[in-house]
């Protein structure tokens, strides 16, 4: 597999190595990390290493949940179901699932037309949030692996200059 720093048992933020799975798209060491909650994951270890990622998403979403339960509170009894239609991480969600499904969106031969697809349970964006938590400034969503699907395993929050470095292969 190549030269790989061991990270075997070490502890960062809420993940413990667990072992090397393989390589990404991007030939980066993947890992399997076990969080404190108890979700085991696969992510890139220098992700962890760097601190870019201290969970398996459970801390963010512990954040999220205290704010998201403050604001969902306000609309209980209306029609809405979550009222987050103007915010950031919503047009995220409502982008990633045009360019897989409409054939009109100009980015769908790079996305839909190749197969592309956004998982069942993202179809509804209250998943969506709580597996992915607020778009963070600065950051746009990246698939991990870029010929595969939208899905908690293989999406992260990322910078531009990041995804310009994991692009499918032509």
């Amino acid at each position: 597999m190549g030269l790989f720093i061991d990270i075997t048992g070490q502890r960062y933020g809420r993940l413990t190595a667990l072992a090397v799975v393989g390589r990404d798209a991007n030939k980066r060491t993947l890992w399997r990390f076990r969080c404190d909650c108890g979700a085991e994951k696969e992510i890139d270890g220098a992700h962890v290493r760097y601190g870019k990622i201290v969970s398996c998403g459970c801390y963010l979403n512990s954040i999220l949940s205290e704010n998201a339960k403050k604001h969902l509170a306000r609309f209980a009894g209306s029609n809405r179901s979550h009222g987050m239609s103007r915010t950031p991480v919503y047009a995220v969600w409502k982008t990633m699932h045009d360019r897989c499904r409409n054939p009109r969106n100009k980015d769908y031969k790079h996305y839909g037309a190749l197969g592309v697809q956004v998982c069942e349970r993202w179809a509804k964006f209250e998943n969506f949030i709580a597996d992915m938590g607020p778009r963070p400034d600065g950051l746009t969503l990246e698939r991990n692996d870029p010929a595969g699907n939208y899905e908690p395993s293989n999406c992260r929050w990322a910078t531009w200059a990041e995804q310009q470095r994991n692009k499918r292969a032509a």
